[in-house]
């Protein structure tokens, strides 16, 4: 008898050690969604700034949402999101300094 309480004993401490290992890799995997959400918030905060610098018609284009609202989007879509528009308003950005250039004149 003592023996078949030892043994039921060292299973609910096994089954204990596991179930603080589950939690702490659900914790684990939660923390890393958070780390990735801040650096994916981030970089769309960043483009948002570049906001006023890009050519009207693409300004319409890629910042068709408020950032309150991007920011509500999932990792997956900020990600998509950037991965899309980020080359798009390096080269509106491009394209704004040449028209600049080609306008202005020297004195």
């Amino acid at each position: 008898m003592d023996f078949s309480r030892e043994v039921t004993g060292a299973r609910r401490l096994e089954m204990e050690d596991a179930s603080v290992q589950g939690a702490m890799v659900i914790s684990t995997l939660g923390g890393r969604i958070v780390a990735e959400y801040d650096s994916l918030s981030r970089k769309v905060k960043q483009l948002y700034t570049m906001r006023e610098m890009v050519l009207p018609e693409d300004k319409l284009k890629i910042f068709d949402e408020t950032l309150d609202s991007r920011l509500e989007d999932t990792n997956q879509q900020l990600k998509k999101w950037i991965l899309r528009w980020r080359p798009v308003i390096d080269h509106s950005m491009k394209r704004v300094k040449e028209l600049a250039k080609e306008n202005s004149k020297p004195i």
